[in-house]
């Protein structure tokens, strides 16, 4: 992304979650599998939203609910 589209910067681990950020980690396959599976029914959809989306309530929340924990582990482990 170019210097001059951007306006601000967040610190965020695993912000990108459940897709990977190159160079950091990799796609979190088992839940993209139930984010696939869910994008294909409206209702199941709307359930994975509400639980994903509108049922945490911050980043640290979605992270501690949803991310892996041996990855998290891993971050603490290397300092990042």
């Amino acid at each position: 992304m170019p210097s001059i589209l951007v306006s601000d910067l967040v610190h965020a681990p695993y912000g990108a979650h459940p897709a990977g950020c190159v160079g950091f980690y990799a796609p979190d396959k088992i839940h993209m599998r139930e984010y696939v599976i869910a994008s294909r029914d409206d209702a199941a959809f709307a359930e994975y939203v509400k639980t994903h989306v509108h049922g945490v309530a911050n980043h640290e929340e979605y992270v501690e609910r949803f991310v892996p924990r041996e990855w998290k582990d891993n971050l603490k482990v290397s300092g990042s």
